[in-house]
């Protein structure tokens, strides 16, 4: 049985925000997709921000709304519907990832300069993990920060990191040593304007055009005000955030992919085929009902991981079986919905099309289904 978790303050919350997406990001779709440049991020979040849709859930104390976490769900739901996937991952990398990081584990005094602006969409955080040899492991990774006087400097390069080029600051994981001098991966947050900071490149990807960039740091000074979370601690921190971040994207899939199917629905009851329409198929009607289902099940199984975040039920494998179920299912999902549009759906500009490019990256965002599995295997043994 579902269990629908949205107030009528969230449904006239849904409206607003849909509209708002309709009237000032959708028309512009295919003009930025033309331009064969990533949509841009900075002037999207910095509309979101100036209509109060990226401050809702944080506290009062950074200029938020402290409401429920609802609210959020809401906003990804709607980016989902836009036939690119790269603007949903952006503010998701932006908002829930990087900004939530920050506020929670930064030292207050750096908080306090940075999530206010970042939640009214006027700065862009981007999270630093992943490297050439250390993607879903982190505990690989080369970068490293080495204490210097009262400081360390900050050696290495990062790789796929979303909001990469455009960022004004990063979450950088590097390596540091503890008290026995044994390796400790910390949190260091790193405004892009450091000597030292440099983006090597923006990374083409296969999907719509994202902001994915390769970063180098090249004997960056951090003070230790920078640190997040303290000494150690990046790799406990992480994977508290994967939590939350897993959970989005598996909202997000089951989003899209019901966005899509209500499409296909759609172009089956004006589709006709020798004489009927293509939704009066028997088979049609039963792929349709099935992935219907599906959808559901992963979305409330979502949501219970929403209900469960930040309690003490809260449950790594739980969000790890909600993006592997999603990742599956969205790319399973795309492939029949573009076989029940036919050729239309094969074409370069249609959203089915532009859909079953962007389905295939949700398994690897936030840790690839093998990963997942892995997770899940370790808790549930």
């Amino acid at each position: 049985m579902s269990i629908n978790p949205f107030t009528p303050e969230h449904d006239a919350y849904r409206n607003g925000l849909r509209h708002f997406i309709d009237q000032e990001i959708r028309p512009h779709l295919s003009e930025w997709r033309a331009a064969s440049h990533p949509p841009p991020i900075k002037q999207i979040l910095r509309q979101l921000g100036e209509a109060g849709y990226l401050s809702t859930t944080f506290p009062e104390r950074f200029g938020g709304a402290a409401l429920d976490y609802w609210y959020n769900v809401i906003l990804h739901e709607e980016l989902a519907r836009l036939p690119n996937g790269a603007i949903g991952m952006s503010v998701a990398s932006h908002l829930d990832i990087a900004t939530s990081l920050v506020a929670k584990y930064a030292r207050q005094e750096l908080a306090a300069d940075w999530v206010p602006s970042a939640i009214q969409g006027k700065s862009l955080l981007a999270l630093a993990l992943t490297e050439e040899n250390a993607g879903s492991d982190l505990s690989n990774i080369q970068t490293t920060a080495v204490q210097e006087g009262d400081g360390y400097i900050l050696q290495g390069r990062k790789t796929f990191i979303s909001n990469g080029v455009s960022a004004d600051a990063y979450c950088v994981l590097a390596q540091t040593a503890n008290k026995q001098g044994d390796p400790a991966p910390t949190l260091f947050f790193v405004p892009k304007s450091s000597p030292g900071v440099a983006v090597v490149r923006n990374l083409p990807t296969l999907g719509n055009r994202g902001d994915i960039a390769e970063i180098e740091f090249d004997r960056v000074k951090i003070a230790q005000q920078q640190v997040i979370g303290g000494l150690g601690f990046g790799l406990f921190i992480q994977m508290k955030q994967f939590f939350q971040e897993r959970t989005i994207i598996a909202i997000r899939m089951a989003a899209m992919a019901r966005y899509h199917v209500d499409l296909t629905i759609e172009h089956s009851k004006k589709r006709r085929t020798f004489g009927k329409p293509l939704s009066s198929n028997q088979h049609v009607q039963f792929t349709l009902a099935q992935l219907i289902t599906e959808i559901e099940s992963v979305k409330q199984f979502s949501y219970g991981c929403i209900r469960k975040m930040s309690t003490p039920n809260e449950n790594m494998a739980d969000a790890a079986m909600a993006k592997y179920a999603g990742g599956k299912l969205v790319r399973k999902v795309a492939d029949q919905c573009l076989q029940l549009f036919g050729g239309e759906g094969y074409l370069d500009d249609h959203p089915i099309s532009l859909f079953f490019r962007d389905a295939r990256a949700l398994s690897l965002a936030g840790g690839t289904d093998e990963m997942m599995l892995n997770m899940i295997a370790r808790v549930e043994r």
